[in-house]
């Protein structure tokens, strides 16, 4: 990949092939290297550690999102992107002093990236479910167990969320690992899973995935709907929180990336939010019913 430093989209052009500086912290899918050039410029190069196919991952979406994101100022600039290598180079943004991320800042940064330009990739949370499902089937008795209880639930969810026909550019991965505080601004980083979706998918992958409290919770969707939110917006978290959990344990099952004590993952945690979530539905019911 970094043979290739001729053909990185930099203005002045680089002047020699950048070196390595860095590993970063890896991720579940992926590793990221910081590499510096000889006049101090500095880049992340990402390489695939999964297929991005079998995730549902368009790395044309992807590019394409980044450089709107960046003219957005709420992502690094992507610099090259060569698919036949896996990898992608971006800007390395320095992290600001560590600071609390408010959920009103979190709100203004999933509504920038919903006003972005749409794309052609859209995210079917249905086809995804029945692709990490078939991936899934090795799992242990006891997760099997937990999705089967649940999966009536999930099925009526996604029935009813495929009547709904708000769509935008969604990140689909906000967490908060992949938000950074850099230049003052809080950005988002890591964009493999954009596609057009609804957006409360993307609002319940941060309540759930940051496992914000009650009042965060509201605090987020006040800023972000300009209201507080009505029963009917605490209906569509919940419902889309369901989705996000279930996927997630899908997917954790499926790669088989909580079956080492050393990542930290804590499966037996994440079953019982998922059962709480679908009894949240059940309680609350679905918008319109």
């Amino acid at each position: 990949m970094l043979s290739q430093w001729r053909h990185w989209d930099c203005t002045p052009p680089l002047p020699a092939e950048p070196r390595v500086a860095a590993a970063l912290e890896p991720g579940f899918s992926n590793d990221s290297i910081q590499v510096a050039s000889a006049d101090g410029r500095c880049f992340v190069v990402r390489l695939d550690g999964v297929d991005p196919s079998h995730h549902g991952i368009s790395r044309q979406a992807e590019w394409r999102a980044l450089h709107s994101g960046h003219a957005a100022g709420i992502a690094p600039r992507p610099r090259y992107f060569n698919p036949d290598l896996g990898a992608l180079v971006c800007d390395y943004l320095p992290r600001d002093a560590e600071q609390p991320q408010r959920p009103q800042d979190i709100a203004h940064l999933l509504r920038c990236i919903h006003a972005l330009p749409p794309l052609h990739h859209r995210l079917d949370l249905a086809e995804r479910t029945a692709r990490y499902r078939r991936h899934s089937r090795a799992a242990s008795a006891d997760i099997a167990q937990a999705l089967a209880a649940v999966n009536g639930t999930v099925d009526a969810v996604l029935a009813w969320q495929r009547q709904q026909t708000s769509l935008c550019l969604c990140h689909n991965d906000l967490l908060v690992a992949n938000r950074i505080v850099s230049g003052g601004r809080l950005q988002a980083l890591d964009w493999e899973y954009c596609a057009m979706g609804s957006a409360w998918f993307d609002l319940a992958v941060v309540c759930a995935g940051d496992e914000l409290a009650r009042a965060d919770s509201e605090a987020l969707l006040t800023a972000y709907l300009q209201q507080p939110p009505q029963p009917a917006d605490w209906q569509h978290l919940a419902a889309y929180t369901l989705l996000y959990r279930h996927i997630e344990v899908l997917w954790f099952a499926g790669t088989g990336a909580h079956g080492s004590a050393e990542n930290g993952i804590d499966m037996g945690a994440k079953l019982e939010r998922l059962k709480a979530a679908a009894a949240r539905v059940e309680r609350l019911g679905l918008p319109g019913e």
